[in-house]
């Protein structure tokens, strides 16, 4: 739970960077809001794991 938890709050904080960077429009907001209800990392993990590997 605290990893998805730190994974929520990340993608939450970068929003904005995400929809810049993918072009992703509502479809990331969906997700993030899915992953504090459920397991769904799907979508969100690929671009969360981007952001830890610009160190963003």
């Amino acid at each position: 739970m605290g990893t998805e938890k730190f994974i929520y709050e990340s993608i939450k904080k970068n929003i904005d960077i995400l929809k810049r960077c993918y072009g992703c429009n509502d479809d990331i907001e969906i997700t993030y809001f899915k992953i504090k209800g459920e397991s769904d990392l799907s979508c969100a993990s690929i671009y969360f794991k981007d952001l830890v590997d610009k160190k963003l």
